[in-house]
């Protein structure tokens, strides 16, 4: 019975947020393989992530947001077929952000 709450439960989510669940199924795994075949450096690249001094406060909606998509990339994570290293999250989060 628990795979009929767990069901339920996924169903009660928003389409978006079935989405990002989807997304965060597929990346998850394919960061794996880009880390360990190319690397941090490829996947920082891929990321477009640039250093920069500036801090950026977001707007209040942005980090909800942000919280509410790191909190499905996590549930993707531990109820996937790949649960994926903080930093394997970390990056998958980026991609969605």
């Amino acid at each position: 019975m628990e795979i009929f709450r767990k069901i339920s439960k996924f169903t009660k989510l928003t389409s978006e947020a079935r989405t990002v669940f989807f997304l965060s199924v597929l990346l998850l795994p394919t960061f794996a393989l880009l880390l360990k075949f190319r690397g941090f450096s490829v996947a920082r690249k891929l990321l477009n992530f640039e250093q920069s001094a500036e801090v950026v406060r977001p707007f209040e909606g942005d980090l909800r947001r942000a919280l509410e998509i790191a909190r499905i990339v996590d549930l993707a994570a531990k109820h996937g077929f790949y649960e994926g290293s903080c930093l394997k999250r970390s990056l998958t989060l980026a991609w969605l952000l």
